[in-house]
């Protein structure tokens, strides 16, 4: 049995468009590299060969090393967020220190407004 495009289960999927907020202020790279970490076979063409010629335990071994790398990437990247978030904190609580107001006080762009 032969389905039409119609009928083939997911077919609505395949028209969809995978970039759903084309605006490229907003979405600065919508084709984006895939993650070698994430994506080692799209990102190394030959590793897929390299890998079959090793014992399977090698093969195990050496993806969970290449995610490994990509976890501990993610990580740093995290603890330099978590560095930047800590300096504007403590940046705020100066200025604040400094400049009190009141919780209700209105912001700065509501007293520009007429």
């Amino acid at each position: 049995m032969v389905l039409s495009e119609s009928e083939e289960p997911f077919a609505s999927n395949r028209n969809r468009n995978p970039n759903p907020n084309p605006n490229p202020k907003t979405n600065p790279n919508p084709n984006p590299k895939p993650n070698p970490n994430q994506e080692p076979f799209a990102s190394e063409p030959g590793l897929a060969a390299s890998l079959r010629a090793l014992p399977q335990e090698q093969i195990v071994s050496e993806l969970l090393r290449r995610k490994d790398a990509g976890i501990h990437q993610a990580l740093s990247g995290f603890e330099a967020q978590q560095a930047r978030g800590a300096w504007i904190n403590e940046l705020c609580e100066h200025y604040y220190r400094a400049h009190p107001r009141a919780h209700d006080a209105p912001w700065p762009s509501e007293k520009a407004q007429p």
